[in-house]
């Protein structure tokens, strides 16, 4: 041979064929690819027209196929099992008063790595078919039927589509795919209905007012954040201008927050806060630090409480409105975060059992359809009982540590302290670890930590901010 031909079979052994490619860039003859054909196997369904014709023979699109193998009958078409929702997405979903509800749009649905997504049932055979490598074929494989795409895998026995990672599914011109990061270029509103995601997400716009955005990991929003619900269980949350929540926006994160500014609004993360510009009529509580020293740097009228520090330029105003800045006793998270994470995995402990129970269901009909049942799959069958019984014993932990969970303390508060740059107004209550008071004047760039369970106030220079990186 002039060089190496690389010829390429299926997955479902019907066909094989050469890059149209490595044809138009070689001297290959019909012998060198006779020749190569042996060598990789074929041994039913050599296209003889075509090969003697190579190279001159008429190319259309990527692939020249030069074997073909034979199909089995079939006495019928088989059967398929889908474990996902595969229906038209943005459907509203029908309550239980019959009512379409335009908020929870149906946009896609959520997998797991390793899940089943589609199985099929195999066909009553009339005759076995042949694959190009000579080898019988009792029934193609769900790759035949099924078209897919991006991390998604076939199961060893053919019968079956499996995610690769966490993320959704989806269809793309006619192709199933599987993605860990959902992109909406808009705002969240009525067109996208709420978004609740296993992954990533990423909005263009705002989020509309009444509307709820949910994700394990991070939330990018490049708008504004209006009356609406936005939830992180793992990651960050970072909105690139702020929030306007006319007291009714919640915001909670399983990392931290960097937002332009918070106003009317809830605020519960675990890790740190970053604000650029104010904090007004707002409730914020972080496990970590909460930062507010840039541009304005202003908090005023609402109740911020960090587990380590705050710093900010200006808290409180010449009018006395009510502000609380608090240094909770330890590395205090927030009951809400923490809260929201019991529930996140109880959700998805339950979608587990669902998800185990479809795959039993599919079992029991493989065995009604086939005369045989591979050992490995009745011991699937039998191994699925004990994991959906030690999934409801996980729950009942979860439900446990609910209901027993405390705020953990930490009475060294020497570290943890707030910091004012600027102007620390009268009628500001102070709290470091249960220890309190509450200004009575104007103050200038103050330090106020514990010590010897006392709050002290010593005066500092205008100093550089600490560094603001998300953590």
């Amino acid at each position: 041979m002039s060089q190496e031909i690389n010829i390429h079979i299926s997955d479902d052994g019907m066909e094989a064929y050469l890059l149209t490619i490595d044809i138009f860039n070689s001297n290959i003859s019909p012998e060198d690819v006779r020749i190569a054909a042996n060598e990789a196997g074929i041994k039913y369904g050599l296209k003889k027209d075509i090969v003697e014709k190579i190279p001159f023979v008429d190319l259309e699109g990527d692939i020249c196929i030069i074997a073909v193998g034979k199909p089995p009958t079939l006495k019928d078409d088989g059967e398929f099992f889908w474990y996902i929702d595969v229906r038209s997405p943005l459907q509203p979903k029908i309550n239980e008063s019959g009512r379409a509800d335009f908020k929870m749009l149906h946009q896609f649905e959520e997998v797991k790595q390793g899940q089943e997504l589609v199985s099929k049932i195999p066909p009553t055979m009339i005759e076995p078919g042949i694959s190009v490598t000579g080898d019988d074929i009792q029934f193609l494989k769900i790759t035949s039927d099924v078209p897919y795409g991006k991390n998604i895998t076939v199961s060893d026995d053919g019968l079956s589509l499996k995610a690769e990672i966490d993320g959704y599914i989806f269809w793309k011109d006619g192709v199933i795919h599987v993605d860990n990061i959902y992109q909406i270029r808009g705002n969240v509103d009525y067109h996208t209905g709420n978004v609740i995601f296993n992954g990533t997400v990423l909005i263009g716009g705002d989020v509309k007012s009444g509307f709820r955005v949910e994700a394990t990991d991070d939330v990018f929003i490049w708008g504004n954040v209006e009356a609406a619900d936005v939830l992180s269980k793992n990651g960050n949350v970072v909105i690139q201008l702020g929030i306007v929540g006319k007291k009714k926006a919640r915001i909670l994160a399983g990392g931290s927050l960097r937002c332009g500014y918070i106003q009317d609004a809830t605020v519960g993360v675990k890790k740190n806060v970053y604000v650029e510009r104010y904090i007004m009529n707002s409730s914020v509580t972080s496990g970590g630090k909460i930062f507010a020293d840039q541009n304005e740097g202003l908090i005023r009228n609402g109740r911020l409480s960090a587990g380590e520090k705050i710093i900010a330029n200006e808290i409180g105003s010449d009018h006395g409105i009510s502000t609380e800045v608090i240094i909770s006793r330890g590395n205090d998270s927030g009951l809400e975060p923490i809260k929201l994470e019991i529930s996140r995995q109880r959700l998805e402990l339950e979608k587990r059992v669902t998800i185990l129970k479809k795959r039993s269901e599919f079992l029991i009909l493989l065995k009604d359809r086939l005369p045989n049942l591979s050992v490995k799959k009745r011991k699937e069958l039998k191994s699925i009982q004990k994991e959906i019984e030690s999934v409801h014993a996980s729950i009942q932990v979860l439900d446990d540590n609910q209901s027993k969970h405390a705020l953990n303390s930490n009475p060294e508060m020497n570290s943890h302290e707030i910091i004012v740059k600027k102007l620390l107004h009268r009628a500001v209550t102070v709290e470091i670890g249960r220890s309190q008071f509450v200004t009575s004047s104007r103050l200038k760039s103050v330090r106020l930590f514990k010590k010897d369970k006392e709050i002290h106030i010593e005066s500092i220079e205008n100093e550089a901010g600490e560094n603001h990186d998300i953590k």
